[in-house]
């Protein structure tokens, strides 16, 4: 009996599924592959190593940016707030 599983993710975001592509180009290989290389890796690392979210975060953390500054989050917790 073959015991190889076949599993189809959805509704994954934009920005992910452009990840992946990148990385799988990157690693010259097909998305297929590439996705399941990561999920071998994954399952095979110490419990206390870095998920596969964890390590697709911080190759992505430097494209992550955000227009709200410190002082406007303490603005925002400073407004009165309707009940």
């Amino acid at each position: 009996m073959d015991d190889m599983i076949t599993s189809e993710t959805l509704l994954l975001p934009k920005e992910t599924v452009e990840a992946v592509r990148r990385g799988a180009e990157a690693a010259h290989m097909s998305v297929p592959d590439y996705v399941r290389s990561l999920v071998e890796a994954d399952s095979q690392s110490s419990p206390d190593a870095p998920s596969f979210n964890d390590r697709l975060l911080d190759e992505h953390r430097s494209h992550i940016t955000s227009s709200l500054t410190n002082e406007d989050v303490l603005a925002a917790r400073q407004e009165e707030r309707p009940e």
